[in-house]
């Protein structure tokens, strides 16, 4: 998968789909950073929503249980370009916020692990989204 293909994880994160890889340090598109599975963070389902603090980090997880969620938009966004991933895992229908931007994408799930990734763009206040569906 060579970079720009779509693949959010393979542009942004390198070719680790989970665990060990490289993220792109703020304000440098060429100063990597080793990405370890302690920077994944587990956000939990709370009457059916997530709330991401993007400022706590840049990888999340997220278990649905098995039930529709909603994403709601994330807090803590401070720059543009900050990328941040979301690896969800459970069944049901994933409902996201009004700022993100998702091309169209489908967000029913059946299982599996999906990854839903994002670039801020600060000037629209806008996340631009990726989804890529069953990546187990």
């Amino acid at each position: 998968m060579a970079a720009p293909s779509g693949d959010f994880y393979a542009t942004v994160y390198g070719r680790n789909k989970f665990g060990v890889g490289t993220r792109l340090t703020a304000g440098s598109a060429s100063t990597p950073e080793v990405v370890t599975k302690g920077d994944c963070i587990a956000l939990s389902v709370v009457a059916g929503e997530v709330d991401t603090d993007a400022s706590l980090g840049r990888v999340f997880s997220i278990a649905t249980g098995g039930s529709a969620i909603t994403i709601n938009n994330p807090t803590g966004l401070t720059r543009g370009g900050q990328a941040i991933l979301w690896v969800i895992t459970g069944a049901g229908a994933i409902s996201v916020g009004d700022k993100f931007n998702l091309r169209g994408a489908s967000l029913t799930r059946s299982g599996g692990r999906d990854m839903l990734g994002a670039i801020y763009n600060a000037t629209a206040d806008k996340l631009d989204c990726w989804w890529s569906a069953d990546s187990a």
